[in-house]
């Protein structure tokens, strides 16, 4: 499994041999423990929270592809309320960003 940053404030997690349950309650599990998590800047306690957007390479496709793909769902989790995590599926791979 690998984690790397993958922009400003995005990090890419890559993991195998898991199937979409699995990654989906993994992925929940990492949101829970991020939002109870207890940042303290200044004195003052800050809430942290993440989004996700998840993808499966079930058919096959390339990494450009698959980013493409989570990207999307990334933005449906943001724009759905934040501190939430989405699977990417074929009907999103039709909405615009």
């Amino acid at each position: 499994d690998i984690l790397a940053r993958w922009g400003g404030e995005e990090f890419i997690l890559i993991i195998t041999d898991i199937d979409e349950p699995g990654v989906l309650n993994l992925s929940e599990r990492i949101r829970r423990e991020v939002e109870a998590y207890a940042c303290e800047y200044m004195g003052k306690v800050i809430g942290v929270t993440i989004s996700a957007g998840l993808s499966q390479s079930a058919d096959e496709c390339d990494i450009t592809e698959l980013t493409l793909r989570a990207d999307k769902a990334l933005y449906t989790a943001k724009t759905g309320g934040k501190n939430s995590v989405v699977m990417w599926t074929p009907q999103r791979s039709r909405e615009s960003i």
